[in-house]
C-alpha cells in the first residue's frame, strides 16, 4: 500500500492516522450524540438508540466540562471517542454529571474491550461525593488511544458533564502549574484519652430526718490589759476562708459579722453570743444550718499573749434534704437531694467560677460610669495593648483581661453600642479594679482639664502608685481626680484613657472587675480578696473546659451522678470529690465513703484525666531521619527538622488539634508529585496506647479537573489526516479522511541499466505502471537522480554523485506518493572508477602527496601503492589525497578499495632515487 509521506511545514505536522481496520483516530474532541425527550430505565438502553431514534441530533465538543443549555430537560447523551494520555503513568479518572452517568474505557482502541470504570447513579455536586465516581488506578501509555464512552441522562434543571484526571507522577509544583497538586501528609499523635470521671452514689438515703444545728465554743484568753486589748488581734476561719483581724475584746456582734462574711459559710449564717469566765471570753457560735456536721473553726493569732481554743458543743446533723460537694476544698452551694442532672451540672459549673464579694460587682448607671467583668461580650478587646480575654483566670467568674495596657479609653462602647466618651472625674473620680501579676508602680492617664486661665488642655501624665507583685489577686482603688489635682491645678477634669504598664520583668499581668464611679467599691481594698471565693484549682492553674452529669436512679433512696469533666489545656491530677457536712468513713486516691447514720455517699473514680503525651519521636523519609522531635514540637521546629533530611526540599508545617491530639500538616513546596509516606518511630513517646503516624491527606499529583480537546480524539470510520501545531492536535472542520488506494499506487516494474556512474554520464530508466505525467522524485540510496525525460510508463534520470556501492532505488510522485515495486525492490550499483592520479613518481622514502581522481569515492575509501597503504588525508566523492608509503626503486600499481569493490589505475607510480632528498650532515 502507498503511504502518504509525512511532511513538516514550520510547526505543522501532517500525517494520516489509521488504526488498521478498526475505528479510526480523528481530530481533537469527542462526538456527542443526543436524544431529546428520552427517559430510559437504564443507561445501558442508550446503546439501542441510533440516528433514527426520535429526538436524535449530534455535535462535536472540544473539552470537558460540557454545560448544556439551561432550557434542555429530559434527554440522554452518548459521548464517543478516544482518550489519549499525555504521558505514560498511573491515572485515576473522576466522573461528575447532572443527573446520572456511566464511563466506559477500553484497554485499547477497540470498543469491544470497553468496561465500566466509573459511574454516578444520581446527582451529586462534585467529583468526591461517591466512591463510584472514581476509577481504579489505570496504567496508561503516552499517546496510545483508548476507546471511551460516556452515557448520561438528564431529568430537569441544569445539566453538565465533566471528566477529571488524576496522575500521581508530576514534574511540576503548584507554584509552577495550576493543575499541579502538592503532596500533603499529616503526622498525628493519638493515644487513649480520658476525661476526669467521678461517680457520686447515694445509698439508703432517708426520706426525712430532723436536723441538728452545729454549735461550737471559741474561747479567747489574753493577758492584755483592758487598755491594750484593742490592739491584740485574732482571725477565725472556716474552710479556706479567714476573717479580717478581730480584736480580743470584740463583741459577739463583731465576731458574728466577721464569720457571716466568710464565703465558706454562706449561704448559711451563724449566731454568736458571748460569755465571760475566768478562762476568758467564750463566743458561742451556732450555725443556722441543717446541712450537718461543720468542721471546727480554725484560727490565727497575732501576738504571743493570746490563746484560742475551739470545741464542739453540739455536733450538727443534716436533715438530708440537701448535700454539698467539695472539690479542691471548695464547696458547692447546697444541692437538693434527688436533684436533676442539670441542677448538679449547674452547681459544679458555678463552682468553677470565682465568686467575688457582691459590693464590687457594680452596674453602670448614675453612680457608675464604667464596669467590666469580661464575662460576656469581649469582642471590643481585640487589640494587643487593650488586653486579651483569658478564660479560667477571673477574679470574678471565669474571665479576665491579660496585659490590658489600655485599661480604659473613651471610644469603648456600652452594651447599647454607644461610646462611653470622656469620663467626668468631678462626677466619677474613683477607679477600682482587681489585678495580679507584675505591674509597674506607675499608671498613666490621658485627660482634659481647664487650667487657671480658662484654657482647656489635653495632656498625658504618669502617676506613681504601689501595686502588689505576684500571682495572687489584689484589689486597688484610686481617686483619679485627686491624683491629677496635685500636679495640675484647675477644674473640669475628664478621663480619656487610662494606662497600666508591665514592670521590668516583662511578665504578664491580669485585670478584672474594672469600676469607674462616684464612690470606691470597698473601704478596705486589702480585705476584698479575702472575701472572694476562688475557683477550686486556681493555685495550680487547672480548670475544666466542660462538665457533664448523668443521673442514674435505681430507687428513691439510691441515686448516682456520673460526672465527666474535660480539663482545660490538658490539665490532670485532679483531687477526688468530697462530701461536706458528713463523716468520712473510708478513703483512698480514687474512692471515698461518707456516712450519716445508715445513709452512705460513695465517691468512685473510674478514670483519671489523662496527662498530655510526653517524650520524643523520629520522622524518617528518603533514607534520612529527623530525631528527637518533641510531641509538642512547634511548626517552625518541625519544618526545620524535616528540611534537614536530604531530598525533602522545602515544606510548610501547620500545627492543629489540641494538647490531647496533636497534628502537624506537612506540605511539600519544591518537590513535585507523589511522595513516600513519612515513617514515624514513636517508641520514646509516653502515653496509654499511643500511636504517632503519618497519613497522606493529599497525594502529590497532576489534578486536571477540566480536560481540553488535546486529551480526546473523535471516532472516525476511515483513516484521518491529523494536523498538529507544536504537538497540539487540531479540529477537523470538514472531511479529513484519507484512503490508501491500489489504483492510486504507482508500481515500478524495472530499471535499466543496473549499474553505472555519474562519472560515466549514466542515464537510469525506470519503467512501471500508474505513473503520473509529472517528474517523480527518484533516489538511488541517498543520491538524487535528476529527471531528464518522462512518459506514462517511464522516468529517465541522470545519476547524481555518491559513493560506490549497491543501493535501493525509490520512486515517489508528488500527487500520488511512494511507489511500490513488483519484485519487492530494485538495486542499482554505483561503479568505482579511477580515472587518473598525479604525480606519477616520488621519493623512495615515501611522503609524496598523491592525488587520485575518479568517481564513487568516499571517506571510507582506502588507497594502496603496491601492497602498502597510502594514508588518506582528504576525500571527496571525486578525489582522494594521500601520503605515499616508502618503497623500493621501481614502478608500483595504484589501487582504490571501497567496501568489496576495488579499482586499479591504468598508470603506475614510480619510486625514484633522484626524487629522494638526502641528508648529508647536521650542524650544530
Amino acid at each position: 500500500m502507498g503511504l502518504l509521506a509525512a511532511f513538516l511545514i514550520g510547526a505543522l505536522l501532517v500525517r494520516p492516522v489509521s488504526l488498521g481496520g478498526r475505528p479510526c483516530l480523528g481530530g481533537r474532541g469527542l462526538k456527542m450524540e443526543v436524544w431529546n425527550n428520552s427517559r430510559p430505565s437504564s443507561l445501558s438502553n442508550i446503546w439501542s438508540y441510533n440516528k433514527n431514534t426520535t429526538g436524535y441530533w449530534s455535535q462535536w465538543i472540544d473539552s470537558m466540562p460540557h454545560v448544556f443549555p439551561r432550557e434542555m430537560d429530559y434527554f440522554t447523551t452518548r459521548f464517543t471517542g478516544f482518550f489519549v494520555p499525555p504521558a505514560t503513568g498511573n491515572y485515576t479518572i473522576y466522573l461528575q454529571c447532572d443527573d446520572r452517568c456511566d464511563l466506559y474505557l477500553s484497554n485499547s482502541s477497540r470498543p469491544e474491550n470497553k468496561v465500566k470504570v466509573a459511574y454516578q447513579p444520581y446527582y451529586v455536586s462534585d467529583y468526591t461525593q461517591l466512591a463510584s465516581q472514581k476509577s481504579q488506578v489505570l496504567a496508561l501509555e503516552k499517546d496510545k488511544p483508548y476507546y471511551m464512552e460516556i452515557l448520561q441522562q438528564e431529568y430537569g434543571g441544569a445539566a453538565t458533564i465533566n471528566f477529571g484526571l488524576f496522575q500521581g507522577e508530576s514534574s511540576y509544583t503548584e507554584h509552577q502549574m495550576d493543575n499541579a497538586v502538592n503532596e500533603v501528609q499529616d503526622i498525628v499523635a493519638d493515644y487513649d484519652v480520658f476525661d476526669e470521671e467521678q461517680v457520686v452514689t447515694f445509698d439508703m438515703w432517708p426520706a426525712s430526718v430532723a436536723g441538728v444545728k452545729e454549735v461550737q465554743n471559741v474561747t479567747v484568753s489574753s493577758s492584755c490589759s483592758d487598755a491594750l486589748c484593742s490592739s491584740a488581734f485574732f482571725s477565725l476561719g472556716y474552710g479556706r476562708a479567714m476573717t479580717a483581724p478581730i480584736t480580743v475584746s470584740a463583741s459577739a456582734a463583731e465576731v458574728e459579722a466577721a464569720l457571716n462574711s466568710l464565703w465558706s459559710i454562706k449561704p448559711d449564717t451563724v449566731m454568736v453570743t458571748k460569755q465571760q469566765s475566768s478562762e476568758g471570753s467564750h463566743f458561742i457560735v451556732t450555725f443556722n444550718s441543717d446541712r450537718g456536721d461543720f468542721e471546727p473553726l480554725h484560727f490565727e493569732v497575732f501576738g504571743s499573749d493570746t490563746n484560742i481554743t475551739v470545741t464542739e458543743v453540739t455536733k450538727g446533723r443534716s436533715n438530708m434534704k440537701t448535700f454539698t460537694l467539695l472539690w479542691g476544698g471548695i464547696p458547692t452551694k447546697p444541692i437538693a437531694f434527688n436533684a436533676s442532672e442539670s441542677e448538679v451540672e449547674s452547681a459544679l459549673e458555678d463552682l468553677m467560677k470565682a465568686e467575688c464579694p457582691g459590693e464590687i460587682l457594680t452596674f453602670e448607671g448614675t453612680d457608675v460610669k464604667y464596669f467590666k467583668d469580661f464575662e460576656n461580650d469581649n469582642s471590643q478587646f481585640n487589640i494587643a495593648n487593650e488586653g486579651t480575654p483569658v478564660d479560667h483566670s477571673g477574679f470574678c467568674g471565669r474571665w479576665s483581661l491579660r496585659n490590658a495596657e489600655i485599661l480604659f479609653k473613651d471610644s469603648y462602647t456600652t452594651e447599647s453600642g454607644d461610646t462611653y466618651g470622656p469620663v467626668s472625674l468631678d462626677k466619677h473620680p474613683m477607679l477600682c479594679f482587681a489585678y495580679k501579676g507584675m505591674l509597674k508602680d506607675e499608671v498613666g492617664m490621658r485627660f482634659t482639664y481647664q487650667d487657671n486661665k480658662g484654657q482647656t488642655l489635653t495632656l498625658t501624665t504618669n502617676i506613681n502608685t504601689i501595686f502588689n507583685k505576684g500571682f495572687k489577686w489584689s484589689y486597688k482603688c484610686m481617686n483619679l481626680r485627686s491624683s491629677l489635682q496635685t500636679q495640675y491645678i484647675g477644674s473640669r477634669y475628664s478621663l480619656l484613657e487610662f494606662y497600666l504598664y508591665k514592670d521590668a520583668s516583662g511578665e504578664d499581668f491580669f485585670i478584672d472587675a474594672v469600676h469607674i464611679g462616684k464612690m470606691a467599691t470597698a473601704i478596705d481594698e486589702n480585705a476584698v480578696p479575702n472575701k472572694r471565693r476562688p475557683a477550686p484549682f486556681e493555685d495550680s492553674g487547672r480548670s475544666f473546659e466542660l462538665i457533664s452529669v448523668s443521673k442514674h436512679a435505681s430507687s428513691t433512696s439510691r441515686i448516682s451522678y456520673e460526672i465527666k469533666a474535660t480539663p482545660a489545656d490538658c490539665a490532670f491530677d485532679f483531687p477526688l470529690l468530697g462530701v461536706g457536712f458528713l463523716q468520712m468513713s473510708n478513703n483512698s486516691e480514687d474512692a471515698a465513703e461518707f456516712k450519716e447514720g445508715a445513709a452512705t455517699v460513695t465517691i468512685a473514680r473510674p478514670h483519671r484525666a489523662s496527662p498530655p503525651l510526653n517524650g520524643t519521636f523520629d520522622a524518617m523519609i528518603y533514607g534520612g531521619r529527623a530525631e528527637g522531635l518533641s510531641v509538642d514540637i512547634s511548626e517552625e521546629d518541625l519544618k526545620y527538622a524535616l528540611e534537614g533530611i536530604a531530598g525533602m526540599g522545602q515544606v510548610t508545617v501547620q500545627k492543629s488539634g489540641t494538647c490531647r491530639h496533636s497534628q502537624w500538616s506537612v506540605k511539600w513546596l519544591t518537590k513535585p508529585g507523589d511522595q513516600p509516606l513519612i515513617q514515624v518511630d514513636y517508641s520514646s513517646v509516653v502515653g496509654e496506647n499511643v500511636i504517632v503516624s503519618a497519613t497522606e491527606t493529599r497525594k502529590g499529583s497532576l489534578w486536571i479537573q477540566s480536560l481540553t480537546g488535546d486529551f480526546f480524539r473523535v471516532w472516525e470510520n476511515k483513516p484521518q489526516v491529523e494536523v498538529q501545531i507544536n504537538g497540539i492536535p487540531s479540529k477537523c472542520s470538514g472531511d479529513c479522511g484519507f484512503i490508501w488506494s491500489e489504483e492510486k499506487t504507482p508500481v515500478v516494474t524495472g530499471i535499466s541499466p543496473s549499474q553505472g556512474s555519474n562519472g560515466l554520464g549514466t542515464l537510469l530508466t525506470v519503467t512501471g505502471t500508474g505513473f503520473s505525467s509529472e517528474n517523480a522524485s527518484i533516489m538511488v540510496g541517498k543520491a538524487r537522480c535528476h529527471i531528464e525525460a518522462t512518459t506514462a510508463t517511464t522516468q529517465v534520470c541522470r545519476l547524481g554523485s555518491t559513493s560506490a556501492g549497491t543501493n535501493p532505488v525509490s520512486v515517489s510522485f508528488p500527487s500520488l506518493g511512494d511507489s511500490r515495486f513488483s519484485d519487492g525492490s530494485f538495486l542499482f550499483t554505483y561503479q568505482l572508477i579511477v580515472s587518473s592520479f598525479f604525480p606519477l613518481s616520488g621519493s623512495v622514502a615515501g611522503g609524496t602527496l598523491l592525488t587520485v581522481r575518479g568517481f564513487g569515492f568516499s571517506q571510507n575509501a582506502t588507497v594502496t601503492v603496491g601492497s602498502a597503504e597510502c594514508t588518506v588525508i582528504d576525500s571527496t566523492d571525486t578525489e582522494l589525497k594521500c601520503r605515499t608509503p616508502a618503497g623500493a626503486v621501481g614502478s608500483q600499481t595504484v589501487t582504490v578499495l571501497l567496501g568489496n569493490m576495488s579499482q586499479t589505475a591504468i598508470s603506475s607510480f614510480t619510486y625514484d632515487n633522484n626524487l629522494t632528498p638526502q641528508i648529508t650532515g647536521l650542524n650544530p
